[in-house]
């Protein structure tokens, strides 16, 4: 979005130069920029403009209901600081928590809080290249509350303080998100800008900025920037929900009418241009835990692009064109022997200042010299080939559902979606049209789009990969191919004769008969949840539950006997391959002939493992339901265990370990569950050589006997028919032959304790030095007892609340600290409080010594009746607009049938959480918080020296 004037100022240039264009009759559709396109908005969103130039876009809306979602984005980001400015931005975004006008420093989060908003879920901020935008999601329709929300965001326009004592407590944690945020990955996102954007500010403008100029910034360097860029004229208000549209826009025009701004404009943004023209170049990147991959880039020059009926006709064009390509380079991908591990195509576009053409690989260790030619002549195949009517029909059918069912779920889009995309229009200038609109311009158009229209279109868009910039990265040079021999191989490359890719259309569908359909022996109803529980006479169990909180949308939920427990201490890793089970295929199908199979539809979902089962889960249109049906049949019924799925999970293994220890949380990751459970094989980290020695066999024979006898519990939840549902289950799950009744007790597989060995442990990470973390962990219990589950959940919530005051606003150590009570609904008798920090290494003692007096007060007194609220009232909330999502509902009906104690918990919460007092809070605090139960763990960089470590043992 290019700066924008106000409307006056405008005007006044329109009067001061004769000859030139008249401004727009409609003020709204010029600031809009919708006087330079033919599409029509959706009549439903309401956009308006204050004479300060300042923007606005409401819409009435109800899902989640009673609801509303607020945002204000000030068109300014890290691309408008100066070079002694580079990280003001983001600096500025945080103060305004930290103090205005009308609310002191300190006082904005817990009003929120008592509000019922929580930090972080509720209330939250981000600041990118362009945009910075706060966000209020309220979880009531409340007029009150609405209005707060308006005056804090009022607040932020142009009241905010920046006290200099202000910004110097703040500074901590600033300074600690950039090292947070210091990663392998984001180091390696800045050397790839800085050799594709090379002309412009983008590689030295990331958001989070310097550390020298966060180090010494002042508060009246950052009041510069606020008053040069939180302006009218750059910002825009969206509030999407539960609203009177006609009674929230005038409260913003009498809560914003007064914001003038400076006289003296915002300066311009100046972006820079990538040179489209510099031949080919290649670069290298190495770093330990990065695969290797190969990054192609062609820019071109910018070009602004209309949004018009013409131009979202030529989209759908490049659209359908990239993504057979995409299909293409994915086929390759899933082949047995595949060249490469993925591969994708596409535009390259760096706002403002450059579009291009991207192909990016990732191959294996050592093969980037075939991975990259199969994929570039794969391109250079469709680009100069073209491509079949088969592939076009696939996409076309793709692209024809994902229309239709986004008009069938239109009545219930959320809230908070619907606001971040009229986010997206201010800025980029995208008009927000009806789905049915889209749907009804596809239908005019389709006829037009052939293979030769669309390679044409590509080949007329997107700028030739033949002298393009080349960027490899890997974890060893040597196993790199040389700068001169990628050279040598592209031009290779493009010399090469095409051969056309052989396509063809898909087949029928396999598996659509399972016997004679299972007959119904049981049917009830839970009548206070709205639950309906059938039994078939093959004991397979199905709960079902209508909503209308999603138009158009079913959630299946399929339960099977069986997950981890199936995992002992003799063969911890027996499920190690689970995550590339759908990679198999069918035994009559592969995964890539089911992609081409189901074009068109919504059927898809995923198989993973629970504690004590097997979850199969799909989201679907009614209209698919018995065909998700039939594909999650035939996955319990006939897996195909094929090669290719082997191959993908041994080519996932390299990148997995070469990255464990590359960040403290990721090296946490890989100790804590041994030290937890004194090394206990089921939940400590294996070994390598072990996740390289597993097959598909050894998966097969692990998972037989549970697919093919184990009890099956299933939850379809949604806008359904009941009786097609049940249909669609007695024609599949209900056809197969009898199960076992209930699922299996492994009384002894839930046998799990908590680490009988409480010495400090230190765990080391491969990172950068300066980061390091604190963990303390105490056992608790499990979560049978509700009132308990919740006082924890409380008790964690306070200890959060009174974390982030010490350690983030005092300390400034962190950015986010954690604390979190894990009571397990599946191990007897276990559960884990646990609280984390990130710091520095030297900072570490201090970290822990807040901690300790934090939970010291907590035993030793009870917490007051405001902390209490201000911890209380989120959950709360929470807990109230929980049944107002299908995800709630679908976690109940999973297993209604087989734990049907689990729903007393839904029936409860709420009443028991507002039970809990001052005292209970403190009673868990001393039965739990105690320093002789307390695991410390400190997870500090490899270089620190061994007198750093204070004594404590190393982990391993």
């Amino acid at each position: 979005m290019k700066f924008r004037l106000s409307l006056i100022a405008a005007a006044l240039l329109f009067v001061a130069a004769p000859g030139a264009a008249q401004p727009a009759s409609d003020p709204v559709a010029a600031a809009w920029e919708l006087d330079q396109s033919d599409l029509t908005p959706d009549p439903a969103i309401r956009l308006g403009v204050l004479p300060n130039g300042m923007r606005y876009a409401l819409r009435a809306n109800d899902t989640p209901r009673d609801t509303i979602s607020v945002r204000l984005m000030i068109d300014t980001g890290s691309l408008d600081e100066a070079e002694d400015e580079q990280g003001v931005a983001h600096f500025l975004e945080h103060m305004a928590f930290n103090g205005s006008k009308a609310v002191p420093e300190g006082d904005m989060i817990p009003l929120l809080e008592r509000l019922g908003l929580a930090f972080g879920a509720d209330t939250n901020a981000y600041t990118s290249f362009d945009r910075t935008v706060y966000k209020l999601d309220l979880p009531r329709k409340d007029a009150a509350l609405l209005d707060t929300a308006l005056m804090l965001m009022r607040e932020t326009a142009s009241e905010l303080l920046i006290a200099p004592d202000a910004v110097d407590r703040e500074r901590g944690v600033v300074m600690a998100e950039h090292r947070e945020r210091n990663t392998y990955q984001s180091a390696n996102q800045m050397d790839q800008m800085a050799f594709f954007a090379a002309g412009t500010r983008y590689p030295d403008r990331f958001p989070i900025g310097s550390m020298a100029v966060l180090e010494t910034v002042s508060a009246d360097s950052i009041r510069g920037f606020y008053e040069k860029h939180y302006r009218p004229e750059k910002a825009t208000l969206v509030i999407v929900g539960a609203i009177d549209v006609t009674t929230v826009e005038a409260a913003i025009r009498a809560r914003f009418g007064d914001w003038i701004a400076s006289e003296t404009p915002a300066p311009a943004r100046a972006v820079g241009a990538v040179q489209p023209d510099r031949g080919m170049m290649v670069d290298l990147y190495v770093h330990p835990s990065l695969s290797e991959s190969a990054d192609i880039v062609t820019p071109g020059p910018w070009r602004d692009i209309l949004d018009t009926v013409a131009e979202r006709k030529r989209a759908i064009a490049r659209q359908l064109g990239i993504s057979m390509i995409n299909r293409r380079l994915q086929r390759l991908a899933r082949s047995a022997d595949a060249p490469f591990a993925s591969a994708s195509f596409g535009p390259w576009v760096l706002d403002d200042a450059s579009r291009g053409t991207y192909l990016s690989v990732t191959s294996a260790d050592k093969a980037l010299d075939r991975a990259l030619p199969a994929a570039a002549m794969e391109v250079r195949s469709a680009l100069e080939l073209g491509f079949s009517d088969a592939e076009l029909a696939e996409q076309l059918a793709n692209f024809d559902v994902s229309l239709r069912n986004a008009v069938a779920g239109a009545p219930t889009r959320g809230n908070a979606a619907l606001a971040d995309s009229l986010l997206d229009m201010a800025q980029s200038g995208q008009i927000i049209t009806t789905p049915q609109e889209s749907l009804a311009r596809f239908e005019v158009a389709r006829p037009d789009y052939s293979p030769v229209m669309i390679q044409a279109i590509l080949r007329e868009d997107l700028p030739a990969l033949t002298e393009p910039l080349i960027r490899m990265t890997g974890r060893d040079a040597a196993n790199l191919p040389a700068t001169a021999t990628i050279e040598g191989l592209w031009r290779d490359i493009a010399t090469r004769p095409v051969v056309a890719t052989a396509t063809s259309a898909a087949s029928a569908f396999a598996y659509t008969d399972f016997g004679q359909p299972g007959t119904v022996a049981a049917d009830g109803v839970i009548k206070d949840l709205g639950i309906r529980t059938i039994r078939f006479s093959n004991n397979v169990r199905l709960n079902l539950k209508r909503t209308d909180l999603a138009a158009s949308t079913v959630h299946v939920s399929v339960r099977i006997d069986g997950g981890a427990m199936l995992a002992s201490k003799d063969d911890p890793q027996a499920l190690a391959m689970l995550n590339f089970f759908t990679a198999g295929g069918l035994e009559k199908h592969s995964i890539d002939d089911l992609q081409s199979l189901l074009a068109g539809t919504s059927v898809g979902g995923s198989f993973e493992d629970g504690a004590d089962h097997f979850a199969a889960e799909a989201t679907v249109a009614p209209k698919d339901l018995m065909l998700q049906m039939q594909v999650l049949a035939a996955y319990i019924t006939a897996p195909g265990y094929r090669i290719e799925g082997e191959q993908r999970y041994a080519k996932a293994i390299p990148n997995f370990y070469a990255q464990l220890y590359a960040t403290p949380s990721l090296a946490l990751t890989a100790e804590i569950g041994g030290i937890l459970s004194d090394n206990d094989p089921r939940f400590s980290f294996p070994d390598r050589r072990v996740l390289e020695q597993q097959s598909f066999a050894r998966l097969r024979d692990v998972m037989t006997d549970r697919l093919a006898k184990g009890a099956i519990e299933i939850a379809i939840v949604g806008d359904f028919d009941e009786d097609a549902a049940i249909k669609a289950v007695a024609q599949t799950l209900g056809a197969l032959p009898l199960r076992e009744a209930e699922f299996r007790p492994y009384a002894e597989e839930r046998q799990r304790v908590f680490t009988r060995n409480l010495s400090p442990r230190v765990i080391q990470h491969n990172g950068p030095t300066d980061q390091a973390m604190l963990l303390q962990y105490w056992p608790t219990s499990d979560d049978s007892d509700l009132k308990r589950d919740l006082g924890m959940r409380l008790l964690t919530e306070i200890l959060r609340l009174q974390l982030l005051e010490e350690l983030r606003e005092v300390l400034g150590a962190t950015y986010s600290p954690l604390a979190a009570s894990d009571m397990s609904p599946h191990y007897p008798g276990y559960g884990v409080l646990r609280v984390a920090s990130n710091a520095k290494p030297n900072e570490i003692d201090a970290v822990a010594k807040a901690v300790n007096r934090i939970t010291k007060d907590l035993r030793d007194a009870p917490v007051s009746a405001d902390l209490l609220e201000r911890a209380r009232r989120p959950l709360a909330e929470r807990f109230a607009n929980a049944p107002k999502g299908n995800g709630y509902w679908l976690s109940l009906a999973s297993r209604a049938q087989s734990k049907p104690e689990r729903l007393d918990r839904a029936r409860q919460a709420e009443m028991l959480l507002a039970a809990v007092t001052p005292a209970d809070i403190q009673a868990l605090a001393r039965q739990y918080l105690t320093d002789a139960a307390r695991l410390d763990v400190q997870v500090l960089p490899k270089a620190v020296s061994e007198s750093e470590t204070q004594g404590l043992a190393p982990a391993r």
